[in-house]
């Protein structure tokens, strides 16, 4: 059976990819970096030809909710299109549990729209709502972060891991279309504050969490089972202690992240998480610039350096800072100009121990500054960067000659 994954590089499309194919399924992975754009239809038909199962897995961040709720049609339809002329027989669509009791969340209102195109399209369908992932609790901490506090509505939370996502909707795939809608949560129903303190403090995380009725959830207001699915949805069996302990090899070395430069040998760990930041920006940069840039990092007569975030044995992200010199100082100005947490260690500090480590070398390097630019759209990285840095009112303007 032919399945294309929508999606497929992201954090469940990658893990739901990987189950197909130990099951022995023809997958296709599509995404931009593939040259196929769901939202303007480019490369789509060629990549669901002969798909019988299609899922959707693909999103869009942005603190435009117009934005949003325009990508998510826009790119249902053009999918609805190319499933049709390919006579796809099952359309799976993950969702989220909540999308129709939290109406002023926009993204909220987006993937209701988004549900609403594949009921209407004709197509055997199934839509999956899951409660929020595990590897997303520390960008929730991050998004409602004041001070040193982080404020939370009086809400239930029942998150469930990323690897048991993927597996149900690997397994709802290969099933008889519902028609209708699936839920499925994780086996912990908890307070919202409990479990991100509980979050907090197994990686090593000082904040601590406040329960506040005025606290909205990404702008949201939620009552107290908007996030929680049905006694009827399908749970999973691994809570957050078990999450950690998985996901981290030694508890203890949650607290104990260590920054270091790279070296000639770290090549192959360094590439994916470059391949990472790169698609979190949507970007796909030429191998060969890839190669350049390694080179020069190698160099020690370049002005360009590289770190890596470790932590019980695994690498977690990546820094890249250079020198340059300044027409408002004698001394050079130090230009932080790539930051790349792994999804899973977001919200525990490693983004900011990156961005230190940097300080610590330009103070070394005695330069009177330390910048860098990030997105309008990163917003949850933004709540970090207004705690360690101060915000510039300077706008960058950009002529592309090639």
């Amino acid at each position: 059976m032919k399945i294309a994954v929508i999606g497929g590089t992201g954090l469940i499309g990658a893990k739901t990819v990987a189950v197909l194919q130990r099951n022995g399924n023809e997958v296709v992975s599509v995404s931009r970096e593939r040259g196929v754009d769901v939202y303007t239809g480019a490369g789509l038909d060629e990549a669901l030809a002969g798909a019988q199962v299609v899922i959707d897995l693909s999103d869009a961040r942005s603190p435009d909710a117009m934005a949003v709720l325009d990508f998510f049609r826009t790119a249902g339809r053009n999918l609805v299109a190319a499933e049709t002329a390919a006579g796809v027989r099952h359309h799976v669509v993950l969702s989220v549990v909540g999308t129709d009791r939290v109406p002023d969340q926009g993204y909220y209102r987006a993937k209701v729209a988004q549900e609403n195109v594949v009921a209407a399209s004709g197509i055997p369908f199934t839509i999956i709502r899951s409660t929020q992932f595990h590897e997303l609790l520390g960008t929730i901490v991050e998004a409602h972060t004041d001070g040193d506090v982080v404020r939370v509505p009086p809400a239930l939370l029942q998150p469930i891991a990323a690897d048991e996502v993927a597996a149900i909707v690997a397994d709802v795939s290969l099933a008889s279309p519902l028609n209708g809608i699936v839920e499925i949560g994780g086996p912990e129903r908890v307070p919202f504050d409990a479990i991100l303190a509980s979050y907090l403090m197994a990686v090593g995380d000082k904040r601590s969490v406040m329960k506040d009725p005025h606290a909205r959830y990404f702008g949201g207001r939620l009552e107290q089972d908007s996030l929680v699915p049905s006694p009827e949805a399908r749970a999973g069996r691994i809570g957050l202690n078990a999450w950690v302990h998985r996901i981290f090899d030694v508890p203890d070395s949650l607290q104990r992240v260590e920054i270091r430069p790279v070296s000639h040998d770290d090549f192959d760990t360094w590439h994916p998480l470059w391949k990472g930041y790169q698609r979190f920006y949507d970007v796909d940069i030429p191998e060969s610039a890839t190669r350049a840039t390694w080179a020069r990092f190698m160099d020690p007569s370049e002005p360009m350096h590289a770190a890596l975030a470790v932590a019980g044995g695994q690498t977690l992200g990546l820094v890249h800072w250079l020198y340059h010199r300044s027409t408002w100082t004698s001394e050079d100005y130090c230009y932080l100009q790539d930051l790349f947490v792994t999804e899973e260690a977001r919200g525990r500090g490693v983004g900011r121990a990156l961005i230190e480590h940097v300080y610590v070398e330009a103070r070394l390097h005695e330069v009177p500054r330390v910048y860098w630019l990030t997105h309008r759209t990163n917003q949850n990285a933004m709540q970090l960067y207004d705690r360690v840095a101060d915000r510039s009112d300077f706008i960058q303007y950009r002529k592309q000659f090639v």
